[in-house]
C-alpha cells in the first residue's frame, strides 16, 4: 500500500495556553534536579525572564535568511538569563545543544498540553494505516517529541519543528519540501491545519483522504 500521510500542524492538536501554564514549573524542576538551586529560584528566573521578554528578542530577525540561528540564539539568551538571575554558573556556549535539545525532550515529558481527543485521534488513524506527522513552525521539535511522549509512542510519529525546516515559520515553504522532510511523495500528504481540531480531525480526514487498499 502506498504511504498516506497526514501532516498536522501544531495548531490543530497543541493547547497553547496549557503549554504555557505547564512551562515554567517543567523548567524549574528539571534544571532544580539536573543542575541544583532550588526549584523556586529557577521558577522566579524563569518568571523575570518572561515579564522583559521582548528584551532577549528585540535585535533578532526571526524573518531572515537565516531566521533558525537567530531563533536558536534568543533560546540561548534565554536560558542563559535563568542561570544569572538563578544564581548559578551560566553553561558555555559548547552545552548549547545539551540544553536546547535533550533538557528540551526532558521538559516537554512534563507538560500536558495536547488537546482533549488527541489520543484517540492518532489512534484511529494509525489503526487506519495513515502515516503521522506533526508540524509546528515555531516550538523546538524536542519539545513536542517529549510532550507528546506523555500521551502516545511518539517513536512512530515524525515531528517537525523549526530546524528540521530551516526556517522559522512556513512562508513560503514548498509542499515538495515538506513531502521531502518526510519522505514521501508530495501526493500522499495531507495537510491539515486551523480551524481543524482534534475533534473533527479523523471525519475530515475520512472525507478527504482515503488509505489505499492493500
Amino acid at each position: 500500500m502506498p504511504d498516506q500521510t497526514v501532516l498536522i500542524h501544531g495548531d490543530v492538536l497543541i493547547d497553547r495556553t496549557a503549554l504555557a501554564a505547564a512551562l515554567p514549573d517543567a523548567w524549574a524542576s528539571i534544571l532544580a534536579a539536573e543542575m541544583g538551586g532550588e526549584r523556586d529560584a529557577w521558577r522566579r528566573a524563569y518568571q523575570r525572564v518572561a515579564d522583559d521578554w521582548e528584551s532577549y528578542w528585540a535585535d533578532l530577525d526571526l524573518s531572515g535568511d537565516n531566521s533558525v540561528e537567530q531563533w536558536r540564539e534568543g533560546r540561548w539568551r534565554v536560558i542563559r538569563a535563568w542561570f544569572r538571575l538563578a544564581g548559578q554558573p551560566i553553561p558555555d556556549v559548547a552545552q548549547s545543544s545539551y540544553y536546547l535539545g535533550t533538557l528540551t525532550e526532558m521538559v516537554g515529558k512534563r507538560c500536558s498540553a495536547w488537546k482533549p481527543g488527541l489520543v484517540d485521534a492518532i489512534n484511529m488513524l494509525t489503526e487506519a494505516r495513515f502515516r503521522i506527522a506533526i508540524l509546528d513552525p515555531y516550538l523546538p521539535s524536542p519539545l513536542l517529541r517529549g510532550t507528546l511522549s506523555a500521551s502516545y509512542p511518539y517513536n512512530e510519529i515524525q515531528v517537525i519543528g523549526p530546524d528540521e525546516l530551516e526556517q522559522v515559520g512556513i512562508e513560503d515553504i514548498e509542499r515538495g519540501w515538506l513531502a521531502s522532510l518526510i519522505g514521501t511523495d508530495p501526493a500522499s500528504v495531507q495537510f491539515v491545519s486551523p480551524p481543524a481540531d482534534v475533534t473533527n480531525l479523523v471525519s475530515l480526514l475520512a472525507h478527504e483522504v482515503k488509505p489505499s487498499a492493500a
